[in-house]
Parts: C-alpha cells; structure tokens; sequence
C-alpha cells in the first residue's frame, strides 16, 4: 500500500467513523425524523427539559405539603422539622428558576414558573407560621395560599411548552 492509499483509507474510516457517531448521536423526535439543533434551538429544548423538571419538582413539593397540612405527625418537632426542609426546598427550587436564563422565547414560560414557585413559597411559608402557631386562621389563610398555588401549578402544568411530550 503506497501513502495516497493509505491516506484515502484512513480519510475513509474517519468519515465512516463520524458518519456512525452522528448517526447514533442525532436526537430524534416522536416520528423517527433527525431534529436538526441550532444553537437557538438547543437553547430553547433544554430550558424546556429544565422546566419540565422544575415542574415535576413543584408537584412533589405540593405532595409533602399536603402531607404536611394532613398533621399527621404526632411530634411537634418532626412537623416543625419538615415544614421548614419543605421551606428551604422551595427556595433552592426558586433561586433555581430564577438564575437559569431563559431563551427569549421562553420569557412567558419562566414569569409562570416564577409565579408558580413565588405562589408555593408563600403557602409554605404561611405553613410554616401554622405549624408554629396553630391557629384557625394560620390554617384558613395557608389553605387558601395552597389553592391558590395548586391553580397556578395546574397552569403552568397546561402550558404547550410543559405538556409537550
């Protein structure tokens, strides 16, 4: 085998190679076709990967908060405990929210999943005063923030750019 041989092969392989890598790399959407990511594009499908994350975490939070409003617990501290870890949660989800830039196309979807997150923040909040000052009126006025949350995540989880699967 001479050097123009060898060149052609080894140029020829390397095609091969990357051709296979960028066969098996390319992201497909639900019919099978290659989605073609522009940086623009890119940018767009992974903040809404993030959000549907960040949703997913809202529905959760909203669950151990209704675990939470149930009382369950029969030690104070346990209940003071886990008010305030469901607290601290809230604010490492919204400060998460809050930093990640969103494309420009997507500013909607962050003001809703701010709002969302801001509504539950509240309601845990008021949640935290009622575990430490139990009250008919700590419980009406967390009761009322917790609806009022729970519509906002049912909005945001409506949202095309988070239903779209």
């Amino acid at each position: 085998m001479n050097r123009s041989e060898k060149a052609l092969l080894i140029i020829v392989l390397t095609i091969l190679v990357f051709g296979i890598v960028g066969w098996l790399a390319t992201p497909e959407d639900e019919k099978g076709q290659p989605i073609l990511l522009l940086p623009s594009v890119k940018k767009i499908e992974d903040y809404r990967a993030k959000a549907e994350g960040w949703t997913e975490e809202l529905r959760l939070l909203d669950g151990r908060l209704a675990v939470l409003m149930a009382g369950n617990s029969k030690s104070l501290f346990s209940q003071s405990q886990s008010s305030q870890d469901l607290f601290e949660d809230y604010v490492k989800l919204t400060q998460a929210i809050n930093n990640a830039e969103a494309p420009s196309a997507l500013t909607g979807l962050k003001d809703l999943l701010l709002n969302t997150s801001a509504a539950y923040l509240d309601a845990s909040q008021s949640a935290l005063r009622w575990v430490s000052t139990p009250s008919d009126d700590n419980l009406t006025a967390t009761k009322e923030l917790i609806n009022n949350a729970q519509d906002i995540l049912a909005e945001l989880e409506s949202n095309t750019w988070i239903k779209q699967n």
